[in-house]
């Protein structure tokens, strides 16, 4: 196990996997990026003082959003060169990188206070493992904030052609989703991401997805190219900008509409 690997990776080839965002970067522009940075947003308020683990972190940039508020930062991912690459570009005093699968984390029981965990389940073979393994190395009441894509709608956004994302043998729908988590944790809110009015029903069919850019966006992007490191690093600062920018981004209450994500916050213990 390797925290801080000697010699990372300068640059890391993007797979559409693994969101790339580098220090100074406008990701707030750009729709994906947008997406992933308001959820750890979203997870800031959540864990502040806390020692949290970032399960399946990517490249790091959302376990540095969350090293902001939170008491220590740890995050996991299975891919060496992924590691290598957020621990040169946002390891720190607070924050931490290590190489793991997310099935078999290698942490004793009762290790941190909350775990974040954003668009991981639906990527592992065996997702009542993964829970299993976030109800062990949470201490008693710990929490957990995490989500997933929400099947029927992302694909029918997403995979038109009804083939599905290759890299998601677990997807799940919201019932699903809520029941795999309450068999160790007690759910206690649930959000969705990116409200879907023009969802069909099923794959391929209805007007796909809707924009959520408006007109205040397209103006200032046209205007505005400079560099944005302050607002990464300032979770406070960045919520703002992601709110004008992307108001259709922000987590809204559960309900039955159409939603592309759905965030759960939940508490170790079940229901």
């Amino acid at each position: 196990m390797n925290a801080h690997p000697a010699e990372p990776a300068d640059e890391l080839e993007f797979t559409g996997e693994r969101l790339i965002i580098e220090p100074g970067r406008a990701w707030f522009w750009e729709r994906i990026a947008a997406e992933h940075v308001t959820r750890y947003l979203f997870a800031v308020k959540r864990i502040a003082g806390l020692r949290v683990l970032d399960a399946a972190c990517g490249t790091g940039y959302g376990s540095s959003i969350l090293a902001r508020a939170a008491a220590s930062v740890t995050g996991v991912d299975n891919d060496p060169t992924t590691i290598a690459f957020a621990s040169r570009r946002w390891g720190s005093a607070s924050t931490a990188f290590v190489m793991a699968d997310v099935q078999r984390l290698p942490f004793a029981g009762g290790s941190f206070d909350a775990i974040v965990s954003f668009e991981t389940i639906e990527h592992v073979p065996d997702p009542e493992r993964f829970l299993s393994e976030c109800a062990r190395v949470l201490v008693a009441g710990g929490r957990l904030v995490i989500s997933t894509p929400s099947r029927d709608v992302y694909n029918w956004i997403s995979f038109p052609d009804g083939h599905g994302n290759p890299f998601h043998p677990s997807e799940m729908t919201p019932a699903e989703f809520a029941a795999a988590l309450r068999r160790g944790f007690r759910i206690d809110e649930m959000y969705g991401q990116i409200h879907v009015p023009g969802y069909g029903g099923s794959v391929g069919e209805g007007t796909r997805g809707a924009s959520t850019r408006t007109p205040i966006a397209r103006l200032a992007r046209s205007g505005i190219k400079r560099s944005t490191s302050a607002i990464l690093s300032r979770p406070e600062i960045a919520a703002r900008v992601v709110r004008l920018l992307r108001p259709g981004f922000e987590p809204r209450p559960w309900d039955e509409r159409p939603w592309k994500y759905v965030i759960a916050v939940c508490t170790r213990g079940g229901s």
